[in-house]
C-alpha cells in the first residue's frame, strides 16, 4: 500500500499573503491541485462543499479543492485552514480521495458564525464565510463511488463511468448515463441520472430519482418520488413511493404500503399492497394480495386475486379472473375468457362478455353479478340463490326451476345453447345475478 498526502502548491506571492493575512487580516484561502494516474477504481469522499466532476483530458485523475474562511484574526483563519486537507490514497488498486474537514466532534452554527470542535481537542469560534469545492477531473472510469452529506455533486454528462455506488445524506447528485450499475445508499436527496446500462440497486429514503432507461432494478424505498424509463425487470418494497414507469420489459414484484404506481405496459408481474393505487397499462399474469388497493388496467391478460379485502379492479379488456375477495369489486369492460371468484360484499360487473368466452363462476355472500353481452351469445345459467335478485333476458328458455320461500334454483340458456356451451354460474346468499 502506497499512502499519498500531497503538499500544497503555494506560490511565491500566495505565501506571502497568507503569511501577511495571519498577522493582519481576518480572511485565509489556499489550493490543493494534484494529479494521478488512473486506476479504473476510485472512491470520493467529499466532506463539506460542492464536488464536480468533469472528464479528464490527459489520461490522468486531476484533484483540485479550494478553501477559504474568516476568523475572529488572521492567525484563527490560518490555524483552521490547516485542518481542511485533501488525502489521496492509492490502496490495492484503488485511489481514494478524501476532501475538506474531517474529524470533527461537534460542529453547531449560528447565523453565519459557526463553532467547531475537532477530535483532538482543537477549538474553533467565530468561523464565518467558510467555501470549500473540489473539482475531480475523471478519465474513464470502471468503478466510481461517492460519498458526501449535505452536498451537491455535478458529473458532467461526458465523464464516461462504468459502475457507480452513491452514499449520499441530504445530497443532490446530478449526472449522465452509466454503462454499468448503480448501487444506492441514499436519504433526503434528489437523483437526476441519464441511462443505467446495469441493474439499480439498494436503498432510498425521501428522495426524489429521475432517471432513464434501466436493466433489473431491486429497491428498497420509503417516501420516494421516482421516475423511470424503460427497465428490464422491477423488484420494489416500497413504503409511501411515487413510482412512474414508462414500460417494464419483464416481470414486476411490489410489496407495497401506501404507495401510488404509474406503469406502462410489463410483463407477469406480483404485487403485495397496502392502501396501494396502480395504473398499469398492461400486463400478462399478474397475482394480487390487495388490503384496500385500487387497481386500474388497460388490459391484463390474466388476475389472480388472494386474500384481497376493501380492494377495487377497474379493468378495461380483462382476460380472465380468478380467487377470492371481502369488500372487493372487480369491474370490466370487456371480458375475454373467464372468471371464478369467491366474493363476501363484493361485485363483478362486465359491460362485454365476448361470444368465445369461457365461463362465469362467482360464489359467496352480499355480492352482486351484473354482466352485459353486446353481440349475441350461447350460453346456460345456473343459479342457486338464498335471500337473492335474478334478472335474466326475457328469451332465456327455463330448463328448471324450483323455488322455496327465500331459495331460488334456476336452470336457463338461450335458445341455441348446447351442453357444451359456456355456463354462468351464481351460487350464494344474499346475491344478485343480473343479465342484459
Amino acid at each position: 500500500m502506497v499512502h499519498h498526502i500531497k503538499p500544497l502548491k503555494f506560490s511565491a506571492l500566495l505565501a506571502t499573503l497568507l503569511l501577511f493575512s495571519c498577522l493582519t487580516a481576518q480572511d485565509a484561502a489556499k489550493t490543493y491541485d494534484e494529479s494521478f494516474s488512473n486506476p479504473g477504481d476510485v472512491g470520493i469522499t467529499q466532506s463539506r462543499g460542492p464536488l464536480t466532476i468533469l472528464p479528464a483530458t490527459d489520461g490522468k485523475i486531476r484533484v483540485v479543492t479550494e478553501m477559504s474562511v474568516e476568523g475572529k484574526n488572521g492567525t484563527d483563519a490560518a490555524a483552521f485552514l490547516i485542518k481542511l486537507q485533501t488525502e489521496v490514497k492509492e490502496m490495492g488498486g484503488r485511489l481514494l480521495v478524501e476532501t475538506g474537514l474531517r474529524n470533527v466532534r461537534s460542529w453547531n452554527q449560528n447565523n453565519n458564525s459557526m463553532k467547531i470542535v475537532f477530535q483532538d481537542g482543537t477549538k474553533f469560534s467565530g468561523i464565518r464565510n467558510f467555501e470549500l469545492s473540489t473539482t475531480v477531473y475523471l478519465p474513464e472510469t470502471q468503478r466510481l463511488k461517492i460519498e458526501t452529506r449535505f452536498e451537491r455533486v455535478d458529473v458532467d454528462p461526458t465523464v464516461k463511468i462504468g459502475n457507480l455506488e452513491l452514499v449520499l445524506n441530504n445530497s443532490k447528485y446530478r449526472g449522465g448515463s452509466i454503462s454499468g450499475s448503480l448501487k444506492l445508499s441514499v436519504r433526503f436527496g434528489e437523483l437526476e441520472i441519464g441511462d443505467i446500462g446495469g441493474n439499480l440497486t439498494g436503498t432510498m429514503h425521501n428522495v426524489r430519482t429521475e432517471f432513464g432507461n434501466v436493466g433489473d432494478v431491486r429497491l428498497d424505498t420509503r417516501f420516494c418520488r421516482q421516475r423511470m424509463g424503460t427497465v428490464k425487470t422491477l423488484e420494489l418494497t416500497s413504503h409511501n413511493d411515487h413510482l412512474e414507469v414508462k414500460s417494464v420489459l419483464g416481470e414486476v414484484e411490489i410489496d407495497d404500503r401506501f404507495g401510488t404506481y404509474t406503469i406502462g405496459s410489463t410483463g407477469n408481474g406480483r404485487i403485495s399492497t397496502h392502501n396501494g393505487t396502480f395504473e398499469i397499462e398492461s400486463g400478462g399474469e399478474y397475482k394480487v394480495m390487495g388490503r384496500f388497493g385500487n387497481f386500474d388496467f388497460d388490459r391484463i391478460d390474466v388476475l389472480e386475486l388472494r386474500d384481497n379485502h376493501n380492494s377495487d379492479y377497474d379493468v378495461k379488456e380483462l382476460g380472465s379472473v380468478s380467487g377470492d375477495g371481502r369488500f372487493t369489486n372487480v369491474v370490466a369492460d370487456h371480458l375475454g375468457q373467464s372468471a371464478d371468484l369467491n366474493l363476501e360484499n363484493g361485485k363483478l360487473r362486465v359491460d362485454e362478455v365476448a361470444p368465445g368466452f369461457r365461463g362465469i363462476s362467482v360464489e359467496g355472500r352480499f355480492f352482486e353479478v351484473d354482466i352485459n353481452f353486446r353481440k349475441p351469445t350461447n350460453y346456460r345459467v345456473f343459479a342457486n340463490l338464498r335471500f337473492g335478485d335474478l334478472r335474466v333476458p326475457d328469451n332465456l328458455v327455463t330448463v328448471k326451476k324450483i323455488k322455496d320461500h327465500s331459495d331460488l334454483e334456476v336452470e336457463l340458456k338461450t335458445s341455441n345453447a348446447s351442453n357444451n356451451s359456456a355456463m354462468i354460474k351464481v351460487k350464494g346468499q344474499n346475491a344478485k345475478l343480473f343479465i342484459d
